[in-house]
């Protein structure tokens, strides 16, 4: 069966074109989990024991910030607009307020601050590089220590012209923690100390000719110091009066770098090595053992958390990890960080088990990635296997060496990847192209694959011995069905497809997949059905195992590249990609269109691999955001960020529909209403009593409307469907003064995202309203950037800024732009975007009013009307978009214009081409304020923007009324539009409502309602194909009864010398039946062998009322 895409209506008064929508899964955000660590440089720990951490991280030469606020088990980046460049190789400190753990103090080639928990950082101050160094005993007083000496602060940072304490080559210092004023230092001849803070000097060493590289303090005892330098670890226990050489270098295997001292005493040492490695010491430090156990990467700086036990902390050049003090083994904490990350493996009845690989390390999980333990392997791991029915008993395929000498290894464990053993007996291929990649067999547990170094291997003993098979695989396609008897595919070095029906016996080649095949997914109810990618962006169809394939989005010169292809295991037809445009995309017609999934994908984190677990939980490997996940075919929320009900000032009532249809299995559809403050909101629906929720059951094809009753005090908030997969719904907000409708509006369901714009327009009689929901689980304050016309940023502001906090989760807020920026109108900035970033999913609405103060109706209708966010641009398609509906001129005492607001979402420079054409695809001839004639034969214009710049194209309304469509292209990929229609008799404004662009699809879903003589709803169509379309049309009422249908060949004539076809006609135009049959709403399923643009009409009025 083909999924459809839902188009809801737009609604007002006379005449209405509305827009498309995405319905938002259960899990409103993108999940994070580990599985791969930055280079981490400091971290430092709340003393307040409120779990506070703070982490600086190096990614090339940008210093990055990270804050947490439970002990490290998840990581979020804060100070993103601190612009810090730093030398990877000097020291780097973070010290928490012990009063405040929101005021945080770093050196980071120069000391920062900040004040409010990490968010923002002064500007570095002190151009000396070098350690820095917290007086306990005076509060903002600081020194940084170096080869040159030191530099004080005693302001807190502000300045740094105090006098130096210490001149000449400092190698460390240290505050005694128990005795005030009193600090040591190590330097090339001495251990020094100083009772006075700093003022005096007094060498505490009675060794000769040592440079002394370090020096630790006993917490415990702090008359017990120890110091290292010329190959010995020394120790005093009488503040220096007499040493002893606890071990030598040579003995200890290591040379010590950092060395800590529990706070439990005795004599417990912990150390980290000049070559790596770190260590501990039970006697004082006369003998050592090395506690690296599974750690991967090389310790930089070591921590120690008092507590019971006492708990290891390192930073390492691959992320940070804890141990406790005594026995276990090190756990990874970078779920959050910037890394590059990618779940391996994941069991089949045990999805809690998990594989995976991050910045060059091997890790394993077994809560479902919550925490993450490093696995130790001298080499790179690419690829791993679960048993099928053991879930303890797994299998990973590792590289050692280098190219061309490099060895390919199978490793086992039997005990949830604790510890591992070598199986295979050696001699297999070396890799020289892709990393090696090995499965399982789907009904053999003994049978793995493996594709290395261009030849495709089998094992049939676990991986202790191997065949090879012919032919060879490249590794860029091995994969099986979900069969019982599944076929097994694979790409050869040639790069096409072959298939084996007998584990490898003998293949049959598939050549007509094309060539360059990147990327192969099967259908999980039907092993017949294949998808792949060819070409990097041509997405092909196969219904018979890839002996045939059709091509469902041809080439595009402008489309991004798919990284990644998966398959929904519910939904059919239904597919997610991967693009190089950093976005993941959904089709749910089989491949044909695509969208950006909802909620959307994190802009920075760079999807680059898909593992869809068996129970649904699609994991996203990243370059930069470690692993996300997200679960597939739960049940789905999706939200009117605002609605409105009861009766305000004067003699106004609004009014909001909602409106839901069930695509797909029976489910209950449950309709929630909730206040600003996140709070239920009781409010009838219907017929249904007043609730703050409202059940109602849907079958496959069925649909529900209900309107609130508008009565008593207003009340705004938002409203949150749930239900089955199958769900979609849109809203329509209406408004009446004295029993008279002033304006009706339809809107979408709301996606939920974290980055996207608005248009605006801002004058005494114009304004635009921003509502928005907060749907994830953290406080959010979005950032507002106000950019005009040319592109340029004219203002910056926070939502905290005008709340006076953030906005928390639940909570609605709504504000018209000129609240949000009040200096807009005297600045005369009139029209442009507000660019929305925001740390954590939202969902929006806005909505545009146009009421001349003063003027009162029926010289004045007051409107509100929905005007559409854009976000990223349809992605995986082709550079251009379309508005289905475009109206323009005079027809008798009205008249109709369009506007047209486009905005350059991308980076560089684009040039777009604009052109109006009537329903036979001729040249609209229409006029637009600002532009000369049209500079073609087909009336286009090229008009060039800049990145974030905007323009507004609007018709004059002058000639004879016209009807079409509008067609953009552009020379990017990355734009975005909305249009804006407008209505006026005898020069009095009756409505206004703005939709945006539309995609091309081949089948999608309308609302309808029909009330004879008041109420009807239209269809414009535009066709985007090279043929005539085919199309189909069936009629459902809203107990989900096919009432009508009929398909109309040839509905719309096809592409003629390069120009597209129009046709808008009305559901009764189109099947008589709904007025025949009194069918008063339902829905209205569309397919089209073609694909075709799409916007719905729908016209409230009462011929024998005229206005007002």
């Amino acid at each position: 069966m083909l999924r459809t895409v839902l188009i809801p209506f737009g609604a007002f008064i006379c005449s209405v074109v509305a827009c498309s929508g995405a319905a938002v899964p259960e899990s409103v955000s993108w999940s994070t989990t580990g599985g791969g660590g930055a280079a981490v440089k400091a971290v430092a720990i709340a003393p307040d024991r409120s779990g506070v951490m703070y982490m600086v991280t190096l990614r090339t030469y940008d210093v990055m910030f990270y804050r947490s606020e439970d002990y490290g088990s998840t990581w979020r980046q804060v100070g993103k607009k601190a612009s810090i460049s730093c030398d990877p190789f000097v020291p780097y400190s973070l010290f928490v307020d012990p009063d405040n753990h929101d005021v945080v103090y770093g050196y980071t080639c120069g000391f920062v601050k900040s004040t409010d928990g990490g968010e923002t950082w002064t500007e570095p101050t002190s151009a000396r590089t070098g350690a820095l160094a917290v007086d306990p005993w005076q509060p903002g007083r600081f020194v940084v220590w170096n080869i040159a000496g030191t530099s004080v602060s005693t302001d807190g940072g502000s300045t740094w012209d105090a006098p130096s304490i210490f001149n000449g080559f400092v190698n460390q210092l240290v505050f005694d923690p128990a005795v005030p004023n009193r600090l040591y230092v190590a330097d090339q001849t001495d251990v020094w100390r100083s009772t006075d803070g700093g003022g005096s000097w007094w060498a505490i060493t009675t060794m000769p000719d040592i440079s002394f590289a370090g020096l630790a303090l006993d917490p415990a005892d702090t008359h017990t110091v120890y110091a290292w330098g010329g190959g010995t670890l020394y120790r005093t226990v009488d503040d220096g009066a007499h040493w002893t050489a606890q071990s030598a270098y040579v003995n200890m295997k290591f040379e010590p770098t950092e060395l800590l001292c529990s706070a439990a005493g005795g004599g417990r040492l912990y150390a980290t090595g000049f070559l790596g490695g770190v260590f501990t010491s039970g006697d004082a430090g006369k003998t050592w053992t090395s506690i690296e156990l599974n750690l991967p990467f090389s310790g930089r700086h070591l921590t120690l958390v008092p507590g019971n036990p006492e708990r290891l902390w390192l930073c390492t050049g691959g992320g940070l990890f804890s141990k406790p003090a005594g026995s276990g083994l090190w756990q990874d904490h970078n779920r959050g960080l910037a890394s590059f990350s990618n779940v391996l493996a994941t069991a089949k009845d045990h999805p809690e088990r998990l594989y995976a690989i991050g910045s060059d390390a091997f890790y394993r999980s077994s809560d479902a990635g919550v925490t993450w333990f490093p696995i130790r392997f001298p080499g790179v791991v690419s690829s791993a296997v679960i048993h099928p029915a053991d879930a303890l008993r797994a299998w990973f395929v590792g590289i050692t060496g280098s190219y061309p000498d490099n060895q390919t290894e199978i490793h086992e464990t039997t005990d949830g990847g604790v510890t591992w053993t070598r199986v295979d007996t050696g001699g297999l291929p070396g890799y020289g192209g892709p990393y090696p990649k090995m499965i399982g067999d789907r009904s053999a547990a003994n049978i793995l694959y493996l594709a290395v170094g261009g030849s495709l291997l089998k094992s049939t003993d676990y991986g202790r011995s191997w065949v090879k098979l012919q032919p060879g695989c490249d590794g860029t396609v091995l994969l099986q069905d979900f069969s019982s008897n599944p076929a097994l595919y694979i790409r050869r070095p040639d790069t096409s497809l072959a298939r084996s029906t007998d584990r490898g016996q003998t293949w049959e080649d598939l050549p007509e997949a094309g060539a360059w095949v990147q990327h192969l997914a099967i259908e999980p109810r039907d092993p017949n059905i294949l998808y792949s990618v060819s070409f990097y962006t041509q997405i092909n169809r196969s219904t018979d195992g890839g002996k045939s394939w059709q091509i469902m989005r041809p080439l595009g010169g402008a489309a991004p590249r798919v990284t990644a292809l998966a398959v929904d295991p519910y939904n059919d037809g239904v597919l997610y990609a991967a693009d190089e445009s950093n976005t993941i995309c959904v089709s749910r017609d089989e491949g044909r269109h695509w969208a950006p999934f909802q909620p959307e994908f994190p802009l920075v984190d760079l999807p680059i691999d898909f593992l869809l677990s068996p129970e649904g939980r699609l994991f996203v490997g990243t370059r930069t955001g470690g692993i996300r996940y997200i679960d597939l075919g739960r049940n789905l929320d999706f939200l009117f960020p605002q609605i409105g009900d009861g009766e305000g000032a004067g003699a106004g009532r609004l009014q909001t529909t909602i409106q839901v249809m069930n695509q797909a299995a029976a489910t209950e559809a449950v309709v929630s209403f909730f206040d600003s403050a996140g709070q239920p909101l009781a409010l009838a629906l219907g017929e249904r009593t007043p609730s703050a929720e409202h059940r109602i059951h849907l079958g496959r094809g069925q649909s529900f409307s209900g309107t609130t009753a508008g009565t008593g005090p207003l009340k705004v908030g938002y409203a949150r469907v749930s239900g089955g997969p199958g769900l979609a719904g849109a809203a329509v907000y209406s408004h009446s003064e004295n029993g008279t409708t002033m304006f009706q509006a339809g809107v979408p369901s709301s996606p939920s995202i974290s980055n996207f714009g608005l248009f605006f327009d801002v004058s005494p009689s114009e304004d635009n309203g921003l509502a928005l929901t907060n749907t994830s689980a953290a406080p959010v304050d979005p950032r507002f950037s106000v950019i005009d016309a040319e592109g340029q940023t004219a203002a910056v502001r926070k939502l905290s800024e005008v709340l006076g906090r953030a906005l928390n989760p639940g909570e609605h807020v709504a504000r018209y732009v000129s609240e949000l920026f009040p200096q807009l109108l005297p600045d005369g900035i009139h029209t442009g975007v507000i660019a929305v970033e925001s740390e954590q999913p939202i969902s929006p609405v806005t909505l545009r009013q146009n009421d001349q103060p003063g003027v009162s109706f029926p010289q004045d209708v007051g409107t509100l009307s929905a005007f559409p966010v854009y976000s990223r641009p349809l992605c995986c398609n082709l550079n251009s978009i379309v508005f289905p509906q475009v109206v323009d001129g005079i027809a008798g005492d009205v008249q109709a214009q369009t506007i047209l607001r486009l905005v350059r979402t991308g980076t560089g420079f684009a040039e777009f081409y604009i052109k109006f054409l009537q329903s036979d695809g001729s040249p609209m001839n229409v006029e637009i304020d600002g532009l000369e004639t049209p500079q073609d034969q087909w009336g286009g214009w090229y008009i060039a923007l800049q990145p974030g710049a905007s323009t507004t194209l609007r018709t004059k309304g002058s000639g004879p009324l016209k009807v079409g469509y509008a067609f953009i292209y552009s020379t990017q990929f990355e734009i975005s539009g909305t249009a804006f229609y407008s209505w006026k008799q005898n020069g009095i404004k009756l409505f206004e409502t703005g939709v945006p662009a539309s995609e091309a699809l081949n089948d999608f879903s309308v609302f309808f309602d029909s009330e004879p003589g008041l109420l009807q709803t239209g269809l414009a169509l535009v066709n985007m194909g090279f043929a005539p379309a085919n199309v189909t049309f069936r009629l459902y009422d809203r107990a989900g009864q096919l009432r009508a249908s009929r398909t109309w060949p040839n509905y719309i004539v096809g592409n003629v010398e390069d120009q597209h076809h129009h046709k808008a006609r009305f559901i009764s135009e189109i099947l008589p039946e709904v007025d025949q049959l009194d069918v008063r709403g339902g829905v209205l399923t569309v397919h089209s062998d073609q694909p075709v643009a799409a916007v719905t009409i729908r016209q409230r009025d009462n011929p024998a009322i005229g206005c007002p």
